[in-house]
């Protein structure tokens, strides 16, 4: 799976301002259950957030992890919080 998208953080800090890109990196990332069919055993986890682009469009950025599906679950056996699907 490509997880380099077309879009870096600093460009669309450019586009949408730092406050947009830092409050997309502390939204809740959900699971996003693509299948992945090129052997990466990543899970994937997106979150977005509705803001407002420099130009005035109203725009949906969407910033994406990855993670290992054994650091998923150790993670969710010691957390209090939500947990992630692991399937």
């Amino acid at each position: 799976m490509s997880t380099k998208g077309p879009l870096t953080r600093e460009a669309a800090i450019d586009i949408v301002g730092r406050e947009a890109v830092e409050a997309v990196e502390a939204a809740a990332f959900e699971p996003t259950d693509r299948v992945q069919t090129d052997g990466d055993t990543r899970l994937e986890f997106a979150a977005s957030i509705d803001c407002v682009a420099r130009d005035g469009r109203p725009v949906r950025l969407r910033a994406y992890a990855y993670q290992q599906r054994a650091d998923v679950g150790r993670i969710s056996a010691t957390s209090t919080g939500p947990r992630p699907a692991t399937t």
